[in-house]
């Protein structure tokens, strides 16, 4: 591998350190887009929607803000109304699976 890639555009770098500035100079604002869009996916555990967007925007926004923190887009994402209000898929409760409480119900067929 070498430690003087060139990145697209003609841009040379060394290092961990080269890749950085290149996407600081670059590609901060598409690095930024899709972190935000994977973290906040992974979150509400489902793909994202049209209505995101604007969660997506605020927390770039409040990155930028408090000079690109984890935590600021992590406090965006947990007081958002989608991370709020996300629907739990309804499973059994480990209790309910080991006591074998589960599916006993009465057929009425006969």
């Amino acid at each position: 591998m070498s430690r003087r890639p060139t990145y697209p555009g003609g841009v040379n770098g060394v290092g961990f350190e080269g890749l950085r500035e290149f996407i600081r100079g670059y590609r901060q604002d598409q690095f930024l887009s899709n972190l935000c869009r994977k973290v906040l996916s992974y979150s509400l555990g489902r793909s994202l929607q049209l209505s995101d967007e604007a969660l997506i925007d605020k927390m770039q926004t409040n990155l930028a803000a408090h000079g690109y923190g984890f935590d600021s887009m992590v406090e965006t994402i947990v007081m958002s109304p989608q991370f709020r209000n996300k629907r739990i898929p309804t499973s059994p409760a480990p209790t309910q699976i080991a006591s074998g409480k589960v599916n006993q119900h009465v057929s009425t067929d006969q």
